[in-house]
């Protein structure tokens, strides 16, 4: 199948599945496959409606298929994934989520819904946090012990977070 006018923002949705639209010219009609699963799921039809309801049919046989064998339907994602970037960029992400009071997966996550979601705007506000210090030995800035003598003042920080 070669893949001409993709419909690539396009896709249909039919409980829970999403499957793709494109135009094959060598078959001259329209195909599209289930996304996000590991099998190989295909439909065709001539006109968008067919592929519609061929996309319904195909999912409905899926999972008639699935209970009929007693296994558990794919679901699209886990919410689990790794991602492969330069030493440099890894960095800076940690960097700028350590910045803003976060860990790197709640950073991430920060940017991919951005991404996906542009109409949410981030914006940042800052908190005056206030610590007594009993134990002039220990930190709960940084959970270790202070090397500072005689610290025992109550200690303020500012700390900037996204929203």
């Amino acid at each position: 199948m070669i893949k001409v006018n993709q419909m690539s923002d396009k896709t249909f949705n039919y409980k829970g599945y999403e499957g793709s639209m494109e135009f094959s010219p060598e078959d001259k009609c329209l195909v599209g496959e289930v996304l996000c699963i590991s099998g190989k799921i295909i439909y065709e039809g001539n006109t968008y409606p067919e592929l519609e309801v061929a996309f319904q049919d195909a999912i409905d046989s899926y999972l008639e298929f699935c209970a009929n064998q007693g296994i558990e339907p794919q679901k699209s994602y886990k919410g689990v994934f790794n991602i492969r970037t330069t030493p440099e960029l890894h960095k800076a992400l940690f960097l700028k989520a350590y910045k803003l009071g976060m860990n790197l997966n709640q950073g991430a996550n920060a940017a991919f819904e951005s991404w996906v979601n542009p109409e949410v705007v981030q914006h940042e506000h800052t908190h005056n946090h206030h610590y007594l210090m009993l134990d002039k030995s220990f930190s709960p800035l940084s959970g270790v012990a202070s090397n500072r003598p005689g610290f025992t003042k109550v200690e303020e920080f500012r700390n900037v977070r996204a929203c």
